[in-house]
């Protein structure tokens, strides 16, 4: 039986959020491609959403300095 450490994350939890973004990365990247009108919606959603990661987690990171 193995053991798992509090501090310790497994390679699932440690891959989600960037599998998940580049499943939106791609969906956004075929919709462009594959029409208009709402398929360019998805894209736009698609393709901003590691932007908005990267906002987020500056934010994030400049309210844990300022406490």
């Amino acid at each position: 039986m193995t053991r798992r450490h509090p501090g310790r994350h497994g390679a699932t939890r440690t891959f989600l959020i960037p599998a998940l973004l580049a499943l939106a990365t791609l969906t956004g990247l075929i919709a462009g491609l594959l029409g208009d009108g709402v398929r360019d919606t998805v894209a736009a959603l698609g393709l901003a959403a590691p932007l908005v990661a990267i906002g987020l987690g500056r934010c994030l990171s400049w309210r844990r300095r300022d406490h």
